[in-house]
């Protein structure tokens, strides 16, 4: 049975493409209100784990719930109460970032008010121009609010400040601060350690599809300092480790 803390529950999955593992013998849970990073090098799974909770991939074996809902039999039932923010999402350069979320919120009997999403992700001043001449961080914060417009339980964000300068990647962070003071539910990737145990509640390190750490994210900074190196260099530690190195 499902802990009713437990918004997803992902029990031994595994995804392959031409032979080579995406995904291997992948457990994880979320809980409620949680924020939980996914953080690894391209390559290392992140993305596939993303869509598999979105069913944009179907793993070979395993078992994935979502609100208590086995997303491999009940494909779509989950995912009204779910936002996400993909690195392939298509904006529309020619209509407002106004009009644009107003087109998608008609697609859900459930929504936010667009007006309070545009507050709080500090868009007031852009929201009236079209997509297409805003900036890299400014279409980054449409296609949050995007993920917004159903008011979700569950947050999903794929590499959401991948191609940000670092003020714009600082600005993210505090956006994504004031989400988990809502109480939503994030679960977000990124190859930024910083980020990670930044903004993260729990810290899950994904090599080669393989998790090789899971815990909190004051571990992997004493991690740091014990081995008398910086955040990557923990990473690098706990694969070494994970490998029998």
């Amino acid at each position: 049975m499902q802990n009713n803390k437990e918004l997803i529950t992902v029990s031994s999955i595994s995804k392959s493409y031409d032979d080579k593992y995406a995904l291997h013998d992948v457990s994880l849970t979320v809980d409620s209100g949680q924020t939980v990073a996914l953080i690894g090098p391209n390559g290392a799974g992140k993305t596939t784990f993303i869509e598999t909770i979105l069913n944009l991939k179907k793993p070979e074996q395993g078992a994935v719930s979502v609100f208590g809902i086995d997303i491999l039999k009940h494909r779509k039932k989950h995912l009204p109460r779910v936002g996400a923010h993909l690195q392939e999402v298509r904006l529309f350069p020619k209509v407002s970032a106004r009009d644009f979320l107003h087109f998608f919120q008609q697609l859900y009997q459930k929504t936010a008010d667009v007006n309070e999403i545009i507050e709080a992700l500090e868009l007031t001043e852009f929201v009236d121009k079209k997509i297409g001449q805003l900036s890299g961080g400014m279409r980054q914060r449409v296609s949050l609010a995007l993920a917004l417009v159903n008011d979700p339980d569950l947050v999903l964000l794929d590499e959401p400040t991948v191609g940000l300068d670092p003020i714009a990647r600082q600005e993210f962070w505090r956006l994504i601060q004031k989400l988990q003071a809502s109480g939503k539910t994030i679960l977000f990737t990124t190859h930024y350690m910083e980020e990670a145990t930044t903004l993260a509640d729990r810290v899950v390190m994904l090599h080669q599809g393989r998790v090789v750490f899971n815990g909190a994210p004051h571990d992997v900074i004493s991690k740091a300092e014990e081995i008398g190196g910086n955040l990557d260099q923990a990473y690098s530690h706990y694969v070494q480790a994970a490998n029998g190195q």
